[in-house]
């Protein structure tokens, strides 16, 4: 009796597809969960034959009850919707998530951050990474200018994305959205696949100077004086 009890507790707490393992759904409804399934796979098969990308690890959705929960897991701001870390999805509870109509996404956007973490493949700086996921998930639409902070290098924006003002945190992320617009409208979309599907022997730097036809230091000057029209 205990084993079967065992594995009736195991099928609702975590169900599975070919991409993804879903975990802690025993209070979600199995419509949202059909639904949140059906949608990340589309998504993630849009995105790998987009941008030429393979993954081989199952990423894990992560359902918490609770605010609380949510950041004990992940160490991040209360007001975050969603956090990934090391191919697992956190979400924040999903009623709080539809009542703010973002749930698909924020999900996109974190489903766009496991897909881009894949062995053998170069490691993008935290500011690339945020940026191409902003710009690529959408997201830059509905976010805002609501602190005035000032960004005067790219490694700027790795402190105010830790920064524990939400205003800040949504601020930077408005700015790294643009500084994925700058990058496709300067430099164009094939050269952003090409580094983002670099085998990472070089590093991001090295790769960025060659792709580009430009150094770094010459690119991050040209953003930091395009931002500043914001």
């Amino acid at each position: 009796m205990k084993a079967l009890i065992h594995i009736i507790l195991l099928v609702f707490l975590q169900l599975s597809s070919s991409q993804f393992i879903f975990k802690n759904t025993y209070n979600i409804p199995s419509s949202d969960i059909k639904n949140i399934l059906y949608f990340l796979e589309k998504e993630s098969i849009k995105f790998k034959e987009k941008w030429n990308v393979s993954k081989r690890e199952k990423i894990e959705v992560i359902f918490c009850e609770s605010v609380d929960e949510f950041c004990r897991y992940t160490k991040a701001n209360r007001r975050l919707a969603a956090f990934y870390k090391e191919d697992k999805i956190y979400l924040q509870p999903l009623k709080i998530l539809k009542s703010k109509n973002i749930l698909f996404q924020v999900m996109k956007h974190e489903l766009i951050h496991a897909l881009l973490d894949r062995e053998g493949k170069i490691i993008l700086p935290r500011w690339f990474n945020e940026a191409f996921t902003i710009y690529e998930s959408g997201e830059q639409l509905r976010l805002k200018k609501k602190s005035k902070i000032k960004i005067k290098s790219l490694n700027d924006f790795n402190m105010f994305l830790s920064s524990k003002n939400y205003n800040d945190i949504e601020t930077t992320y408005f700015y790294l959205g643009n500084v994925m617009v700058f990058l496709f409208n300067e430099y164009g979309e094939d050269k952003i696949k090409r580094i983002i599907n670099c085998t990472g022997k070089k590093s991001f730097e090295e790769e960025y100077n060659s792709i580009f036809g430009e150094s770094l230091e010459l690119s991050e000057e040209k953003i930091i004086k395009y931002l500043q029209k914001f």
